[in-house]
């Protein structure tokens, strides 16, 4: 196709899309500024990329992403001051991603070393989001880094993964923190642990990474501290390089230095009275990840662990072990999973004034996504309660033993008005249903049978005013069928027997006065139409 016939099809497509907002992009769509923009960014011309997000103009679908496309290429190209603009105004947008607004311009104010203005955000971000909380404590955590208060950084670091087990941030930076302090033992953990708790996190390369060089000593020590007496001895067989040396035989057929020294880890470190001496202690290392491994070498899952920790590398010979151990892993991974979530139930956090009995279910990143319950074959029962970042309810649901929906079920906006409700049995409508609009007016509601429409079913136009009211019987319009004009006033009335008109169609003005009668029959009109004025005499009839 030439380039002047390809260029007038996208127009004659677009310009009937478009509105008078998009006036200034009549040759390109906002899905070519968004692959234009990420073409510029490959080839760092960041100024370019930026333009063409921009262009992306704010009644477009794809404007919120591209804002927050934008948002994370200027912080990763180290364009700090422009991050705080970017994330400034979506938070003032009230974009859909001002959460992540929220955390890059944070990190933009850290990296700048405006501490206190970073302070403020946290505020403000917190209050905002308290879900969230936890992340922007994690950022907090950074200020005292870089404030050289480490001491309350790791108190922070350590309240957050009590709570937020799955976040994997904050352990990568409390085991960076210990690894600086001289705790080998313990930062291998944290970095173990981090790659543990969250496969899908970004940071488990850097994990992985910085958990290797720790276990070969090439990690940098710049404030050493006197270890515990728990850790001396282990930490001094990792600086000594036992596991590394030729006759040191692990159980898994791998020559990883991974593999190495956290079997000797395993073996060395976990001795019999380490059960007591971890209730007994107030060492976070101690009391959190020693125990996790403890409980993990008296269920015989260590290979399971190890490899669960190798499988980050894409390496054929790891790969070819994983397969070999393939029930091992399977069996700690079910483990670590209803270890962490029992952890986290015995941790639980206030939430809009109060601790829910139920379980607190957690997102992949360790956000507080709802309250409810889970059977032995991990299936929703009993009542749930979905929640947004900001706190309120997104959701009320109730599930039988099958997990599938029973009872009123309600739905809500981020705003508070309800999307959805219903009445449900065996997870199908069986009773009064109601939906909303976008702008939160009514859009209809109605009786449902088995899933079905069956009974009145009431229709609102735009701005939630009654148009229409039907009856069905197995899913087909059945009974008197009434539109309305928007006083209130009925505008035809008319009978439908199986989806066909049958019976006379009445039809009036919006003073009520009858202007129009027809008949009907099977959904074929008989006889004559008459029409009348509104005095009541006949205009025609035929």
């Amino acid at each position: 196709m030439n380039r002047i016939k390809k260029i007038l099809i996208y127009t004659a497509i677009f310009m009937a899309q478009l509105t008078l907002a998009q006036a200034d992009y009549t040759y390109t769509t906002s899905k070519d500024y968004f692959k234009k923009a990420y073409e510029h960014l490959i080839e760092e011309e960041f100024s370019e990329a930026f333009t063409s997000f921009e262009k992306i103009d704010k009644s477009d679908t794809l404007y919120n992403l591209a804002q927050l496309s934008k948002l994370i290429a200027e912080y990763r190209a180290g364009f700090y001051k422009e991050v705080i603009k970017t994330g400034t105004k979506m938070i003032k947008e009230e974009s859909v991603f001002s959460s992540t607004a929220f955390e890059y311009k944070i990190k933009a104010l850290i990296d700048l070393k405006e501490f206190i203005n970073a302070e403020k955000a946290i505020g403000f971000s917190t209050e905002k989001y308290p879900l969230y909380r936890f992340q922007y404590e994690y950022l907090r955590a950074l200020i005292f880094k870089h404030q050289g208060k480490y001491e309350e950084a790791k108190k922070l670091l350590q309240a957050i993964i009590v709570q937020h087990p799955q976040y994997s941030a904050s352990h990568v930076l409390l085991a960076q923190l210990m690894g600086e302090e001289g705790g080998k033992v313990q930062s291998i953990l944290g970095f173990q642990m981090a790659i543990i708790s969250n496969r899908n996190a970004n940071s488990i390369r850097e994990a992985f990474r910085k958990m290797r060089d720790m276990m070969q000593g090439n990690f940098e020590i710049n404030r050493e501290k006197e270890d515990a007496k728990l850790f001396k001895k282990m930490n001094s067989l990792i600086s000594s390089g036992l596991a590394l040396k030729g006759n040191y035989k692990a159980d898994l057929p791998l020559k990883s230095v991974t593999n190495l020294v956290t079997d000797l880890i395993f073996k060395t470190f976990l001795e019999e009275g380490t059960s007591s001496l971890i209730q007994d202690s107030e060492d976070f290392t101690m009391r959190y990840y020693t125990k996790f491994l403890n409980e993990v070498k008296k269920k015989g899952l260590e290979k399971g662990y190890i490899l669960y920790v190798m499988s980050v590398l894409n390496n054929p010979s790891i790969k070819k072990v994983m397969i070999a151990y393939k029930d091992d892993i399977e069996a700690f991974e079910k483990f670590k999973i209803k270890y962490w979530n029992n952890q986290v139930n015995r941790n639980k956090f206030r939430v809009n004034g109060k601790v829910d009995e139920r379980d607190y279910i957690m997102d992949n990143m360790g956000v507080l996504t709802a309250f409810g319950k889970r059977n032995e074959e991990n299936i929703k029962i009993g009542k749930w309660t979905y929640l947004y970042p900001t706190g309120k309810t997104a959701a009320e649901t109730e599930y039988n033993n099958e997990g599938m929906l029973i009872g009123k079920n309600v739905w809500y906006a981020q705003d508070g008005y309800i999307k959805e409700s219903g009445v449900y049995k065996a997870g199908e409508l069986n009773g009064l249903a109601y939906f909303t609009r976008e702008n939160g007016c009514s859009s209809y509601e109605g009786m449902f049978k088995d899933g079905e429409l069956n009974g009145e079913v009431k229709i609102y136009n735009s701005k939630g005013i009654l148009n229409v009211s039907k009856n069905f019987k197995d899913n087909k319009v059945d009974g008197l069928v009434k539109e309305y004009y928007e006083n209130g006033r009925p505008s035809s009335t008319v009978n439908m027997v199986k989806g066909l008109r049958d019976g006379k169609l009445y039809v009036f003005s919006p003073l009520g006065d009858t202007i129009k009668t027809k008949t009907y029959s099977k959904g074929k009109a008989i006889g004559s139409s008459i029409e009348y004025y509104e005095n009541g005499n006949i205009v025609s009839q035929g």
